[in-house]
This record gives C-alpha cells, sequence and structure tokens, in this order.
C-alpha cells in the first residue's frame, strides 16, 4: 500500500502539479436481518478503491478506479490531470490553496471487541433473542431486527508530504415497527399509485383538458379517495383494538428511564399514519369538487360560439 502510494505521490511531482493527493479506501461490511423470526438477509462484502485528486493550472481534476495496480494509477493520475487542463481552459478565476503545514498521523477507532471477529452464530443468536422479545407482544403483527458492521480504512497522502492513515469500525442494530395495515393491504395501496400515476402521464400527453379526461380524472379520484377512507378506518380499527384513547394516552404510557416498548412504537406509528392519510383525503376530496365544478361548468355553462363558417365566410348567429 505504502508502495503504491509513494508511486502516485512522486508521479504527481514529476508533473508539477499545484498540488495533489491520493485517497485509498477499504470498506468491509456485514449486514444480518430477520423478520418475523425468520432470517432474511446475510451478506459480507468487501471493496477497495482509489482517487487522485490534482490542482494543476489553478483548475482542479480528479479520477478514480477500483483496480490498485501501477498501470492503474498512471491512467488514473493521467485522467485526472487531462480533466484539470481541460477545467483550466474555462476557470473564472486561480485557486489559492491556504498555507497548511505537513500532517502526519493514525487514527483507529477504539473498541473493546472487534464486532468482525464475533462470530456469525453469536450474531444470529442475538437477533433471534430480540424477536423473541418483540413477538411476546400480541398487537406486533410484523417484526424486524438487524445487526449491521462496518471496517473503513483510509490511507490519504499529499504532495504537501501529508501522510495520514485511518481506520473506523462501525457497529450498530435495532428493530423496527412495521405498519400491518399496510402490509395486508400493499397490492391495494400499489394499484392505487400506479392508476394515478398511468393517467397524469396521460394526461400530460394529451395536453389539455376534455370532457373525456375530466371524467377519468375524478374517476381516479373518486377511487382514490375510496382507497384513502378505506385506510384511515383500518388504522383506525387498530388503534381502537389497541385500547387507546388519543395520541397523548399513548405518551402517556411511555416509561421515563427505559427504552420505548414495541407496541407503543407502533402505535405512534399507526397514529401518524393515518393523521397522514387523513390530510391527504380532505386534499383529494376538495381536489375532486373542484375538478366536478368544472366538469359541470364545461358542459352546462359554456355558451356555444355566436359564429359559424358558410362558404369559407363567418356568419353571426344573432
Amino acid at each position: 500500500m505504502e508502495q503504491f502510494i509513494k508511486k502516485v505521490i512522486d508521479n504527481l511531482k514529476l508533473k508539477k502539479v499545484e498540488y495533489g493527493d491520493v485517497r485509498i479506501v477499504e470498506r468491509e461490511a456485514e449486514t444480518i436481518m430477520l423478520k418475523n423470526g425468520v432470517l432474511e438477509t446475510v451478506t459480507h462484502a468487501t471493496s477497495t478503491g482509489f482517487g487522485v485528486r490534482v490542482l494543476k493550472d489553478s483548475a482542479w481534476g480528479f479520477s478514480s478506479s477500483n483496480l490498485l495496480k501501477n498501470n492503474t494509477s498512471d491512467k488514473v493520475t493521467k485522467d485526472a490531470l487531462n480533466i484539470a487542463r481541460a477545467s483550466a481552459r474555462i476557470k473564472s478565476k486561480n485557486i489559492v490553496l491556504a498555507h497548511l503545514s505537513p500532517q502526519n498521523g493514525t487514527y483507529r477507532t477504539k473498541i473493546e471487541l472487534d464486532p468482525m471477529t464475533v462470530s456469525l452464530d453469536e450474531k444470529i443468536a442475538l437477533l433471534f433473542a430480540c424477536d423473541k422479545i418483540m413477538r411476546k407482544e400480541p398487537k406486533v403483527k410484523v417484526s424486524m431486527a438487524s445487526l449491521r458492521f462496518y471496517r473503513i480504512k483510509t490511507y490519504f497522502a499529499s504532495t504537501a508530504d501529508s501522510l495520514i492513515n485511518q481506520e473506523m469500525v462501525f457497529a450498530g442494530g435495532g428493530t423496527y415497527v412495521i405498519n400491518p395495515v399496510l402490509q395486508d393491504n400493499l397490492p391495494l395501496v400499489i394499484t392505487t399509485l400506479l392508476l394515478g400515476i398511468a393517467l397524469d402521464i396521460f394526461l400530460l400527453w394529451k395536453g389539455r383538458w376534455t370532457t373525456a379526461t375530466r371524467v377519468a380524472k375524478i374517476a381516479v379520484n373518486l377511487f382514490e379517495v375510496a382507497v384513502l377512507a378505506f385506510l384511515v378506518a383500518e388504522h383506525s380499527r387498530w388503534l381502537a383494538s389497541y385500547d387507546t384513547q388519543g395520541l397523548f394516552s399513548i405518551f402517556e404510557t411511555i416509561p421515563e428511564a427505559t427504552p420505548m416498548p414495541m407496541d407503543v412504537a407502533q402505535a405512534l406509528v399507526m397514529w401518524a399514519f393515518r393523521l397522514g392519510f387523513f390530510v391527504a383525503l380532505v386534499v383529494l376530496v376538495v381536489e375532486t369538487v373542484q375538478l366536478i365544478i368544472s366538469l359541470v361548468r364545461q358542459v352546462f355553462f359554456t355558451e356555444p360560439s355566436r359564429f359559424t363558417t358558410t362558404g369559407g365566410k363567418a356568419t353571426s348567429n344573432s
């Protein structure tokens, strides 16, 4: 790695750039996901890449690759220089960098236990234990849990003689609340969205309103109104089964010193969705009423033309 970086920096110095740097990034990622007690996803992936940035003729150039080879470094450096030269032709002003003394150092995330060294069986067992706790609550219809781990190594060097190495480790996980009403009625929701999108595309293609397009738009809006009303009613039915007396009563059930229980979190999610669907329902009803009024005016109250053409000449009907 050090030889690769040194080769790139030496090459940039030979090209007499005002400034240049190279950054190599190695990334390792692991993801585990569980849904309703079933293991859905286990992935472990690694990736490597590098980028070269140059300031030449007071203009920036950049290029990158995922292949760490000597011939690739030469090509990437050449591409970055070519981009900088091309950018210099249309620059509006010169770039002046602030003076900075060379920076040298190493940073590593302080960890007690490297998550990448923990066995996969232990991680999966932890997720199953979390899932078991969530599913003890009968009001939780869908449970999800996940773990994610990342290790990112970065090597940086510049023509200003800076050399920095960094290794960062991230670990996290969580449990998720799923909206059971949307889960059960997902095909209906998707059909409604696709129907609305298809009609909007058709209206854009037509480019103007006609009696037929107004009728079609009203029909689709009425269908969407029915779907939204159904979703609002289903969310209300679910909240009634939760035996809540209102949004503030849900907040009152949250313990002060412990994490929010899953059933309380799900109740808050259902309240938020119901409010969103209700607002959308009101807006859609207003729009539909306006469309119906416009259609009635167009059909029954538009005055016919007072002029007709006979033999190529316009004559008045009055």
